[in-house]
């Protein structure tokens, strides 16, 4: 089995892999409908404004602390010390732009998960017993993973983790691929198809 881990080239999955996923949390059954890629990007889009205003806020902070440490300086130290906010406002803007990037390439990815995996309005549930898409229901047995999509999310103290974010399946001689931004509850049921097809 493969691994794709922030877009970057697949690789064979390891067990280091498995271990940076930790316990997926899975409650079953599990429910979700196939969105379209509007639809989908919809709530992308909604995430990357909130992003927008929150990144766009703290540099606008920086500037206006800069600006007044440097006009009401008495001495040295406070000139010294409004001058910390430019590199800070600086890395901000570029964590912005990278998150912005990230977004714009989100829609290309998106069309092409959409042309793998389920049709829109199409109903897949996890349950302890098997997967169902649409009509269609097949025990954990007889599916397989071929290759596993995830993002390194940090966690703060805790460290970094790795979130599964798409499922390529194999089933009786068919393929699905299944992407949490083209599902609705789409985080909690690829996880909690992650979680059984990749049991020990």
């Amino acid at each position: 089995m493969d691994i794709i881990v922030d877009g970057k080239a697949p690789r064979p999955f390891t067990a280091k892999d498995r271990k940076r996923m930790g316990k997926l949390r899975a409650a079953y059954p599990c429910e979700g409908t196939a969105l379209s890629v509007a639809e989908g990007m919809g709530g992308v889009g909604r995430r990357a404004r909130v992003v927008n205003i929150i990144m766009g806020l703290l540099v606008a902070m920086c500037l206006a602390v800069f600006a007044v440490l440097e006009i009401m300086a008495a001495d040295s130290f406070t000139v010294y010390a409004g001058l910390v906010f430019l590199p800070v406002a600086g890395f901000v803007g570029l964590a912005w732009r990278i998150a912005a990037r990230r977004s714009a390439r989100l829609g290309p990815q998106l069309a092409e998960s959409a042309k793998a995996g389920p049709p829109p309005g199409t109903r897949v549930v996890a349950s302890e017993a098997g997967l169902a898409v649409g009509g269609r229901e097949l025990p954990w047995a007889a599916i397989s993973l071929a290759r596993l999509g995830g993002e390194m999310m940090d966690s703060g103290d805790a460290g970094s983790y790795l979130r599964p974010d798409r499922l390529w399946l194999s089933f009786g001689g068919e393929d699905v691929l299944l992407d949490r931004r083209l599902l609705r509850n789409g985080l909690q049921l690829v996880s909690a198809v992650c979680n059984k097809v990749l049991a020990d």
